[in-house]
């Protein structure tokens, strides 16, 4: 639970810093060796509305996504 929420905050800034991202360029930056453990965090924060797809398949940080971020409560 902590790693996962510590990987969402990671995506989060990310996105943030970085601007709408390609799923795959996400996949390779946060799990280079392919273990599979960023697709759960992605899809739960897609789930939630966190992130989304938007056009050419470019993931994006949400408005909740940014609000989430400001949330020192839920990081701790």
């Amino acid at each position: 639970e902590r790693q996962q929420r510590r990987l969402k905050r990671e995506v989060l800034l990310y996105l943030k810093e970085h601007g709408p991202t390609s799923y795959t360029h996400l996949f390779v930056h946060f799990d280079p060796y392919m273990t599979a453990h960023i697709a759960p965090v992605l899809q739960d924060l897609r789930h939630w509305q966190y992130i989304e797809m938007g056009e050419q398949d470019l993931i994006h940080i949400t408005h909740a996504g940014g609000q989430l971020l400001d949330d020192v409560n839920y990081w701790r």
